[in-house]
């Protein structure tokens, strides 16, 4: 499944939260529930292939190449909202 990296946020207990976008829908995702040392590789806006069910990441992969396609895109995209009116 992707997942997409919305942010990442601390509990009351101060251990980091992610949150992901997952299609239409936002998973929160402890880093109890993730593999060793996986939270410490985030970064916003990353999209990761991984193993996820029942709110536990079991494996994941980051996808660094895709992640850096879709951010040229959307920055695209805002470049050219912005250059609409500058005519």
């Amino acid at each position: 499944m992707k997942l997409i990296l919305d942010r990442i946020s601390k509990d009351e207990k101060g251990k980091r939260i992610a949150v992901f976008e997952a299609g239409e829908d936002f998973v929160a995702v402890s880093e109890d529930n993730m593999p060793l040392g996986f939270a410490d590789t985030l970064t916003d806006g990353i999209i990761i292939e991984a193993d996820f069910r029942d709110g536990v990441i079991y494996s994941a992969t980051l996808l660094t190449e895709e992640t850096e396609q879709k951010k040229k895109e959307m920055s695209g995209r805002l470049n050219s909202l912005f250059n609409r009116g500058k005519k």
